[in-house]
Formats: C-alpha cells, structure tokens, sequence
C-alpha cells in the first residue's frame, strides 16, 4: 500500500511540475512585416481606382502582455495545484476514516 501511494504521489507531483514548465513556454512574437501595400507595375489609372485594397486584419497572440498578467498566470496555477492536493489529502483521511470503521465492523449486519 505504502508503495502504490508513493507511486501516486510522484505521479502528481511530476505533473504538477510539467504543468509548471508548460506554462512559461511561450511561442516568439512573430516580426512586423512592411505594411505599406506597393501597386502592381504597369497598370492603367482606370484600373487603379477600380482594385481596392482591403487591409490584412491583425493577428492576435495568446500570451500575456507584461508581467503582471504572467504573475497572475503562475498565481492562478499555483491555486489551482493547491487545490487539488488539499482535495486528494481530504479524500485520503475519508478513506481512511472508512477503512477504520471497517475494521471496527461498525458496518456489520444486524440480521444475523
């Protein structure tokens, strides 16, 4: 028993730390292109004012902005794991806490 609950415990604990480096990976801003738009060469005045050029929208990046909201970020996550490992720890004792009354035959039949 001592054994499987070591093997769990190293489990959650390898991906809490993956979870951790997950987070700080972040995909490089991609470098401004020249926005200028440069008219095709050769083409008639007529034909200038009947193409028009829609500008490219914008893309957006998922990534915090500075490093308040990267704070934030590692807050939220370091809650989060918190969390979880208090929940596991109640839900340890209550098994426990069963398994004690178990043993105790607290839930034995009255029929017999």
């Amino acid at each position: 028993m001592k054994k499987r609950t070591a093997c769990f415990l190293l489990l959650v604990l390898m991906i809490g730390v993956f979870s951790a480096f997950a987070a700080t990976i972040q995909q490089p801003a991609p470098k401004e292109k020249d926005k200028t738009v440069q008219a095709p060469p050769q083409q008639s005045p007529s034909k200038d004012k009947a193409v028009q050029v829609q500008a490219q929208p914008e893309k957006i990046f998922a990534a915090p902005q500075n490093i308040k909201e990267r704070t934030a970020i590692y807050v939220f996550v370091g809650w989060l794991w918190a969390a979880i490992f208090i929940l596991i720890y109640i839900l340890r004792l209550e098994i426990k806490e069963a398994d004690r009354l178990l043993d105790l035959k607290y839930y034995r039949d009255e029929k017999k």
